[in-house]
């Protein structure tokens, strides 16, 4: 298992699958659609123009990274554009891969920084009622976080056992000196 597929499952950013997406409909002169969902892994979109497939790279070329497609000629006005299927994830494989450089392979690190920037995203939702049942969705928010917290803390760890360093600084109040001092133990 390769750091990034590590990362991707500590994080639990699985790929999701998006099913029967209508994302444009035609009116014969834009060529640029979005997909509600990205980044979209690669190759793992199905697009139909009016129930009719279409072809990746003759027919429309697509940014997996901002989900964008852009079709080689305007479809009609009225033509129905769809994603039958297709997978994303919360981050590309690159943004990943990019992370885990930034910590220097640091699995914990880079998973502390995921969980926070999946917290920013999950920040954005609210608490709201459905019937009889609250749904809170800010609860998204602080579980990251405390991943993060978690995964931050797991790195300091086995950063400090690597280090073999096992050093106890205890303070304790002296009235000589009218201050705290420091008393270290291995």
């Amino acid at each position: 298992m390769t750091n990034r597929e590590k990362l991707r499952l500590l994080i639990g950013d699985k790929n999701k699958i998006m099913v029967n997406d209508q994302f444009g409909v035609g009116d014969g002169s834009n060529k640029y659609f979005q997909l509600s969902m990205y980044p979209v892994r690669a190759t793992t979109e199905v697009i139909v123009l009016n129930n009719s497939s279409q072809t990746r790279d003759i027919d429309y070329t697509i940014d997996n990274d901002t989900g964008l497609i852009t079709m080689t000629s305007a479809p009609s006005n009225g033509a129905i554009l769809k994603a039958q299927k297709y997978e994303y994830n919360a981050f590309s494989d690159d943004e990943l891969d990019q992370i885990l450089s930034d910590y220097g392979n640091d699995i914990n690190m880079a998973a502390a920084h995921c969980c926070r920037a999946l917290a920013t995203n999950a920040a954005k939702f609210f608490v709201y009622w459905s019937g009889d049942e609250k749904v809170d969705k800010t609860k998204e928010c602080q579980n990251f976080l405390r991943m993060a917290e978690a995964f931050e803390q797991k790195a300091k760890e086995e950063q400090a056992a690597s280090l073999a360093v096992g050093v106890l600084r205890t303070e304790i109040y002296s009235e000589n000196e009218d201050d705290y001092t420091g008393i270290y133990q291995d």
